[in-house]
């Protein structure tokens, strides 16, 4: 299992990235998407990532609602 943990910016057409905010989508750390309404929407996305019999599954969860350690055990739950 591979877990991350990644920043989702949700911001309207024309938004103008940062050069801090650049630097974070090169890291991996965050996600830039346009398509919102006229208000920036600034959310965490974690996921769980596993390949099993050649297929690749992930699991994801917007918000974090769930915390890591139960997260971790509802992807061990689908894998058994």
């Amino acid at each position: 299992l591979v877990y991350s943990k990644i920043t989702d910016k949700l911001v309207p057409e024309g938004y103008v990235i940062t050069e801090e905010e650049q630097q974070k989508i090169d890291r991996g750390e965050m996600w830039i998407s346009t398509g919102g309404g006229d208000e920036i929407e600034v959310s965490d996305v974690q996921f769980v990532t596993w390949t099993k019999d050649g297929i690749a599954y992930n699991l994801m969860d917007m918000g974090c609602v769930v915390e890591k350690s139960e997260f971790l055990e509802m992807a061990r739950e689908v894998i058994r």
